[in-house]
């Protein structure tokens, strides 16, 4: 198959990707007005996969739904930063952007991943997988606050950060009142359940289900598509892919929209298995 044959040499990858050429070359009109469009994109795959994760449950919504046995292995909120913070340290081509981020993460005084993040799967609640996305949300703002801060020192020739004007760092801060005003307090602190609930509109959009996509839904016997390896093997592949999937918006949704095609059915029938049980 394609993903087995790219996972083996990158010239291989690039033999499918000339294959299958995008109809333009261009970023997507969100991405391109940035500036860093490969940034911009990559930081939108660790948001659609640390919500699809919260949609999933680290695989225990197969497990409800009967499509996979009970002993199938799961992953928690924790292992699966972990496995972020792995694919940032061998495979993110920013050196420096790399080191910070390992450094954020390795420090738990730092958006309380320590003591926020789940270890067990078998306990971990649907409360504990919002954790995992609200924690990747916090970690892209203190990066981008600090991103912003760097411009503005640089922009100004100051040499002191408490002389950068606040306002370049509140520019800086997503969602912006703007986007939603629900996501802040009145005292002007962060409502995070909004929060997440804005990045569940953003990033794992809801969609009528199209009957032709429930083919997709079938797995076959022995096939772990929830396991923590397949999770670990997508992230690489979604690494390698980022640059070449932000160029077309429109690739990118259909991603997106089939992923949460499978996650609502699975959803679904973990639903009616449950009431049956219950009745």
């Amino acid at each position: 198959s394609n993903l087995e044959r790219i996972s083996k040499s990158e010239s291989n990858l690039q033999a499918v990707l000339q294959r299958h050429t995008m109809s333009r070359t261009q970023f997507s009109r969100s991405c391109g007005k940035s500036g860093s469009g490969l940034t911009c994109g990559f930081w939108k795959l660790l948001h659609t996969m640390s919500i699809g994760l919260a949609e999933h449950r680290g695989g225990q919504t197969l497990i409800d739904s009967g499509m996979r046995k009970p002993d199938t292995r799961l992953f928690s909120p924790s292992q699966a930063a972990a496995a972020v913070r792995d694919y940032m340290d061998h495979f993110f081509l920013c050196g420096p952007c790399a080191d910070h981020f390992i450094k954020t993460y390795e420090d738990c005084s730092k958006n309380r991943r320590c003591d926020r993040l789940a270890n067990d799967p078998a306990y971990a609640t649907d409360a504990d997988w919002k954790e995992m996305a609200k924690w990747m949300w916090e970690v892209h703002n203190d990066i981008s606050v600090r991103v912003a801060g760097e411009k503005a020192i640089k922009k100004t020739n100051q040499r002191r950060a408490s002389n950068v004007p606040v306002i370049s760092s509140m520019a800086a801060l997503y969602p912006t009142m703007d986007d939603c005003v629900k996501c802040f307090a009145d005292d002007g602190s962060w409502n995070e359940d909004a929060v997440f609930l804005f990045l569940e509109y953003e990033y794992w959009p809801s969609l009528t289900l199209d009957p032709k996509m429930n083919r997709l839904l079938q797995f076959e016997e022995g096939f772990d598509s929830e396991g923590i390896g397949l999770f670990w093997f997508l992230l690489v592949l979604g690494g390698f892919l980022a640059y070449y999937l932000v160029q077309d918006k429109r690739a990118l949704s259909q991603t997106i929209l089939r992923a949460k095609s499978a996650s609502l059915q699975v959803r679904g029938a973990g639903q009616s298995a449950s009431q049956k049980r219950n009745d």
